[in-house]
């Protein structure tokens, strides 16, 4: 049997929007017998380091990411402004394209204002080197686009994603319910036409479902 790999994982990094420490993350994903864990924080890359020393200690493989905000480019932007991207560094080079990502915003001395605008197309178009990149997700534009019947923003979206990340470009498949299945055909048909693949992602904000409320 295939170990899970969960590519989409908050911690206490995330302000205000996650309530697990890292050190829990990775003793979590041993007792799980997971293998490999993912940490893609908010806009930065502040655990990046902490992480990585928790999850050798228990000989997890750390897996580096940050969840981007940012603004959508051209005519995409005039019904939804802003996507966030999970970005997976794959290598050095990924995650010094990730660092400069993330200095963007959090150098910036109105960064939080650029982290609810997010950052450039433009920019991040620039900084692809060694990145994997999910997109999509239940509350994603492309979710959006596909709940309407827009096909052809939600064709646009995946064609201007797939141009800066090519073969390292996948869409969520988000599934938390029944109703989910029917959206996450409509981006597994929709992928295939641009010769993008779907991988299963379980978004983790927390550890406990007492958690949830805080």
């Amino acid at each position: 049997m295939t170990t899970p790999i969960h590519l989409h994982v908050h911690s206490t990094y995330t302000l205000l929007g996650a309530t697990a420490a890292v050190d829990a993350l990775a003793e979590r994903a041993a007792a799980d017998g997971l293998t490999h864990l993912a940490l893609t924080d908010t806009n930065a890359l502040y655990g990046a380091v902490a992480f990585h020393q928790a999850c050798k200690a228990v000989d997890v493989e750390p897996i580096l990411g940050m969840v981007l905000t940012v603004q959508l480019p051209g005519a995409l932007a005039a019904t939804v402004a802003t996507d966030q991207l999970v970005l997976i560094a794959c290598g050095a080079a990924g995650y010094r394209s990730l660092c400069r990502l993330s200095s963007q915003i959090q150098a910036n001395p109105n960064r939080e204002q650029l982290a609810q605008q997010g950052v450039p197309w433009a920019l991040l178009k620039e900084q692809t080197a060694g990145v994997l990149c999910i997109a999509g997700g239940r509350r994603s534009p492309l979710a959006q686009w596909l709940a309407t019947d827009d096909r052809k923003a939600a064709a646009a979206y995946i064609g201007q994603v797939a141009g800066l990340f090519d073969e390292q470009l996948y869409l969520a498949l988000e599934i938390h319910q029944s109703a989910d299945i029917e959206l996450a055909q409509a981006v597994t048909v929709l992928g295939a036409r641009f010769g993008v693949a779907s991988v299963a992602v379980q978004p983790v904000y927390c550890l406990e479902p007492a958690e949830r409320t805080r």
